[in-house]
């Protein structure tokens, strides 16, 4: 069964961690050469990460925002 993960990176300070995308994998091996092959060399960035979307608690949406 795929995990589908949430891709968070920034190039430099003091730029915030921004989400980037998203990458589905079978395996959690896998994630890094995925994230990498999906959204560039590791050179080309200072810090990235990869969460488990299950693991992001979402706080509020614009879709809960319009429906109140």
């Amino acid at each position: 069964m795929a995990i589908q993960y949430e891709v968070f990176a920034r190039k430099a300070h003091p730029e915030f961690l921004e989400q980037i995308g998203s990458v589905e994998v079978a395996e959690e091996a896998d994630v890094r050469q995925t994230v990498l092959a999906a959204f560039g060399p590791e050179q080309e960035w200072l810090e990235m990460l990869a969460v488990p979307r299950q693991a992001v608690i979402t706080v509020f949406s614009e879709q809960q925002e319009v429906a109140q």
